[in-house]
């Protein structure tokens, strides 16, 4: 594999793999912070299509109650490793956190990342406390196809559209931390486009 394919491992995924979970709660448990992530086998997946199988490989080991994965990538026939680790998860405990320490490594080697740039966004909970309310996912893919689209115009260098969008996005009603950071993010693209320039 050659070190330019590596940029492929950070492309975003198509919005339906993208999938939602609570995390933190109000005490009432009827607002809780949306916190978007990615199935193991999707960013497997993602390993396969872009190293190809025999390209890449995953070891885990145990630092006292943590696990850790490290991702190996063959390139240019040298192996280079990057690694994170997680604890035991609520959901599925060993099994949830040799999963959640999979996807912290691939993050290291760019995939997902770009999901950490959506911010913490606050949304209202079904009667239950512990799940999204419908009328809230929509306003959740709102905030990822905005998100696409800024990912997208700042790759074809499209200075115009990254502009309007800075004019636009406050009035999406996002939420002051996301839209804030995707402000921020905008300012970021062009200010790369206007050093490139």
């Amino acid at each position: 594999m050659q070190e330019l394919q590596l940029a492929e491992l950070g492309k975003p995924f198509a919005p339906r793999k993208v999938h939602w979970r609570v995390g933190s709660v109000t005490r009432d448990r009827k607002r809780g912070m949306a916190l978007c992530y990615l199935d193991a086998r999707d960013v497997m997946q993602r390993f396969d299509d872009v190293c190809g199988p025999e390209n890449w490989q995953c070891i885990y080991s145990h630092a006292g109650d943590k696990t850790c994965c490290q991702i190996g990538v063959r390139v240019n026939d040298v192996w280079i490793w990057k690694s994170d680790g997680a604890g035991d998860t609520d959901f599925e405990g060993n099994k949830g956190a040799f999963s959640t320490a999979f996807k912290r490594a691939a993050v290291r080697w760019g995939v997902g990342r770009y999901l950490y740039d959506l911010g913490n966004c606050w949304v209202e909970l079904q009667q239950d406390g512990r799940s999204i309310a419908d009328f809230e996912l929509e306003k959740l893919e709102r905030i990822l196809s905005c998100h696409l689209a800024i990912l997208e115009a700042a790759e074809h260098e499209d200075k115009e559209t990254l502009e309007s969008y800075r004019e636009v996005i406050p009035a999406r009603k996002f939420g002051r931390e996301v839209t804030q950071n995707f402000v921020q993010l905008v300012e970021e693209r062009l200010t790369g486009l206007q050093t490139a320039a």
